[in-house]
């Protein structure tokens, strides 16, 4: 570090989550070595209900200490629930990227019928490629992002605010914004847009299955622009069909 002052050093706290001891050794090391180690590795699985219900894990982190590149994570499956979990977790990523400095999925690539790890990214064979809904979550945070956090506030009924969640960025390059909506509930839910300019009348993409699902539709992609039998938007009012990720822009 003292010869190449430019050099990034990450460590690595453990491939487990807070609590593990592995996670709070590895995070006193890191804090007490601050001086050399810029960010930490944490590496984390886990069924979809822990993703709903920790969209604060990185609410209450230290900014003064390492940051943190989320090296390894997924849900425990590859279906539309498992998707939907990352989703919302994916928002509270970005809420906090100020410490979050990067994230990357699980494992890519996986040969169908050779697998040594679940889940994977993306399944192929000799003929074929499967994207599995998690890729398509992947896919929509990667190609709708900002280097602008937008601060917002979201009015739900209890009992389902875990299953929802909402991110607005901005790119301070395009002048563009996009509003992410996450509904991971069986319910429709009607979201009215306040503190922006107006929202664009068409949703730029949707995703949207059901729970089971290991194969979706996603609707503004090329070549798979089927329309989906629920109008997104109603003037200012995003209409959040069940088990969706909606993204709409403003500017």
């Amino acid at each position: 570090k003292k010869k190449y002052p430019n050099i990034e050093v990450i460590g690595t706290v453990g491939p487990f989550h807070n609590p593990s001891s592995d996670y709070e050794e590895g995070w006193r090391f890191a804090k007490a070595h601050s001086d050399c180690i810029d960010a930490v590795d944490e590496h984390y699985y886990e069924r979809p209900g822990w993703f709903l219900h920790h969209q604060d894990y990185y609410d209450h982190y230290d900014r003064k200490g390492p940051q943190v590149y989320l090296g390894e994570y997924a849900s425990q499956g590859r279906t539309v629930e498992n998707a939907l979990a990352e989703a919302v977790y994916l928002c509270n990523i970005e809420r906090n990227a100020d410490i979050v400095q990067m994230a990357s999925y699980a494992p890519l690539l996986c040969r169908k019928g050779h697998a040594n790890w679940n889940p994977d990214l993306i399944y192929f064979d000799n003929d074929s490629i499967e994207l599995t809904p998690n890729y398509w979550v992947q896919y929509l945070f990667s190609n709708y992002s900002g280097d602008q956090y937008i601060s917002s506030h979201l009015e739900i009924k209890p009992g389902i605010d875990h299953r929802v969640a909402v991110s607005v960025v901005k790119s301070s390059r395009t002048g563009m914004g996009y509003i992410k909506f996450v509904n991971a509930s069986p319910k429709v839910i009607s979201m009215d847009v306040k503190g922006v300019a107006p929202i664009s009348r068409e949703a730029d993409m949707i995703l949207q299955g059901r729970p089971e699902d290991r194969l979706i539709r996603v609707g503004g992609v090329e070549g798979n622009r089927n329309p989906f039998p629920l109008s997104p938007i109603q003037g200012n009012t995003v209409v959040l069909a069940p088990y969706s990720v909606t993204v709409v822009e403003w500017k």
